[in-house]
């Protein structure tokens, strides 16, 4: 069979999951370059931590009663899901990427579609 040219030429592409595929969350990034000038993303969820220990009244029907104290007081962790590493024109390419599929979001959404 002769290969296809010009305009003709086309390349299909086979998607497959990996065993260890997962779907991760994350509200936040952040980033750095590396010595070696790639970039390293590291997703993270960000949340007000829970307290290590919580002090209520006991209220005269021994209910639970106000708050009193927590400590610690409050604090917000980063729990770092993934981390990314990918060379400075792979990070271009997927940032227009998500720019592009943003922009047809929102083109699609403000039509009414």
């Amino acid at each position: 069979m002769p290969e296809p040219q010009g305009e003709d030429r086309q390349v299909k592409f086979q998607f497959e999951y990996d065993s260890g595929y997962r779907v991760i969350g994350a509200n936040g990034v952040w980033s750095g370059i590396t010595p070696r000038s790639d970039m390293r993303l590291d997703f993270f969820v960000e949340s007000v931590a829970i307290p290590d220990q919580v002090t209520h009244l006991v209220t005269q029907t021994a209910g639970l009663g106000a708050e009193l104290s927590r400590s610690p007081e409050h604090r917000i962790v980063r729990r770092l899901q993934v981390g990314i590493l990918l060379s400075l024109e792979q990070a271009e390419s997927i940032a227009d990427f998500i720019k592009a599929q943003i922009t047809d979001f929102r083109k699609r959404t403000t039509k009414g579609e």
